[in-house]
């Protein structure tokens, strides 16, 4: 008899699940010869994430957080006096909104004082909001400027001044901006939004800069950012899942600078945690490229030609068992994995029936893929490819951004338990309660950036200064999107939640690793 053909395979898992039987899957099918057994690759276990326990130590002491309102359900909302205006700019308002921005203690003896922006004589604090108030992120901009009314009311200061200008989107309308807050003597500067338009309000402000943008590399000392920053995200998230077994990965990101930047730090935290990027693609703004990089990272041409192999030698064992008779039939089974010949000719049978409603028998070289998009749609269309090359979340686990915090992704298979680094929510109902209230709408899910921003700048002024030494207080602060700090290179660090997308119901989301509740170091 002609010697078989040996077919080596990472993983046949998906065989084994579909049959009633606990007998080894075949390494190869062949027509003159019985199988051999090989040993077969287990999924990863589902993890059971386990509520962190934190504790301080002596040389990071945690100190009582304090409120600046309590959120029991019978207290009274304050009356706050009215604002006069103090020119065109300036936002008055007489709603009461009760929301909160908590303080750590301030532990900066080491930190060095900055130079203090107090630009004019009257004691009162200027904070220049600059937004692309008119533009195509006109909604977003909206919604920022009322976070920050409420939290200009919840501070209940008369000396603090809140001054809007129009960035229109774009650079130059940025540049306009700055200089018009310059001349309106502002002394911190809050926004903008996009990456671009802090790039140019930074070559000409005379204060510093807390803008929302997450691209860091138009960051800088005096200019900081308050927005999800993406490295922060991927380290949470490549931390937690290296923590819970998944250590090999596959990256596929959008071809520009926002991808080489997730590439690279996602490699180095990989690293850093003990894992491994296995296989990177990035993609064109095109669908067509989109589809190759997807294929391409599912390995699904090496992957199918296999799958065809094995199709094609179990159907030749299956015939050739078939065609004996007699004695000769009997003795022909594999006497190592199974009990008789009809015992083996069942397991070929209904393995290629499971093999019919598949494209391959293997997983790709990786237990998890790291996806994001420059839009939603990218991610859907990611999500719903990778199942249809035949890469699906009950054996690989998708990871994200905070991205994947859509309605929109909710719905799609594809995302199905996947996992994705997110803000601390403890607060989010509070806001967005009173928001709705006071407003009539839900707000833009970075609205309350805003009111962090400005609460927090109201708490560290005094009389009319602000001090940069005060804006790097090492313990951070507790606002409605949980813990934060500032980095010496305008960077924020926050604590986040990991969550997981659970379907159906009425709840989307779970966090299933909480976020520390201080830094400890």
């Amino acid at each position: 008899m002609k010697k078989f053909l040996n077919i080596s395979f990472l993983c046949l898992a998906m065989f084994v699940a579909g049959c009633s039987s606990t007998k080894k899957t075949p390494k190869s099918i062949t027509k003159p010869k019985k199988l051999e057994s090989i040993n077969i690759i287990q999924p990863q276990p589902k993890p059971q994430p386990q509520p962190q326990t934190i504790t301080a130590t002596v040389n990071t002491p945690v100190q009582e957080v304090q409120k600046l309102f309590d959120f029991s359900e019978n207290q009274q909302t304050p009356s706050y006096p009215s604002y006069n205006p103090r020119g065109q700019n300036t936002i008055y308002y007489e709603e009461n909104i009760e929301e909160p921005i908590q303080q750590l203690a301030v532990n900066n003896e080491e930190e060095e004082k900055a130079s203090k922006s107090k630009r004019s004589n009257d004691n009162n604090l200027r904070m220049a909001v600059i937004l692309p108030l008119t533009g195509n992120a006109s909604s977003v901009a909206n919604d920022l400027k009322n976070a920050a009314t409420m939290a200009l009311f919840n501070l209940n200061s008369d000396n603090i001044i809140l001054q809007f200008y129009d960035s229109k989107g774009t650079s130059s309308g940025a540049r306009e901006a700055t200089l018009k807050a310059n001349e309106d003597n502002a002394d911190i500067i809050v926004g903008p939004l996009f990456a671009d338009e802090v790039a140019s309000a930074k070559k000409v402000a005379d204060a510093p800069i807390i803008s929302f943008t997450t691209d860091q590399s138009v960051l800088s000392k005096n200019v900081f950012s308050i927005g999800f920053l993406i490295e922060q995200q991927i380290k949470r998230i490549v931390e937690y899942s290296i923590e819970n077994g998944y250590k090999r990965f596959a990256i596929i990101v959008p071809d520009n600078e926002t991808g080489n930047f997730i590439i690279k730090n996602f490699k180095k935290y990989a690293s850093d945690f003990d894992g491994e990027v296995i296989i990177t693609r990035s993609y064109k703004n095109k669908k067509e490229d989109l589809m190759k990089s997807v294929k391409d990272i599912s390995d699904f041409d090496n992957r199918n030609k296999e799958y065809k192999q094995y199709v094609s030698d179990a159907k030749a064992r299956l015939n050739y068992l078939t065609s004996l008779s007699g004695s000769a039939y009997s003795s022909a089974y594999d006497d190592t994995q199974y009990s008789s010949t009809d015992d083996e000719v069942e397991f070929l049978q209904k393995t290629l029936d499971d093999l019919s409603k598949k494209t391959t028998v293997s997983n790709p070289d990786y237990d998890a893929i790291f996806i994001y998009g420059d839009d939603i749609n990218d991610v859907i269309m990611i999500g719903s490819s990778l199942m249809y090359y035949d890469v699906h979340p009950d054996k690989i686990k998708f990871l994200g951004t905070s991205q994947l915090e859509n309605s929109k992704i909710y719905g799609e298979r594809a995302f199905n338990k996947a996992w994705y680094p997110s803000v601390s929510t403890k607060y989010n109902g509070k806001f967005n309660q009173a928001y709705k209230e006071h407003f009539g709408s839900e707000p833009n899910k970075i609205a309350s950036l805003a009111y962090d921003a400005v609460s927090l700048i109201g708490m560290i002024s005094k009389d009319g200064e602000i001090e940069t030494s005060d804006i790097l207080n090492p313990n951070g602060w507790t606002g409605i999107n949980g813990i934060f700090r500032f980095n010496r290179n305008g960077t924020s660090e926050r604590n986040m939640d990991v969550k997981q997308i659970v379907g159906g119901g009425i709840t989307k989301t779970k966090v299933i690793s909480p976020a520390n509740v201080n830094f400890l170091y």
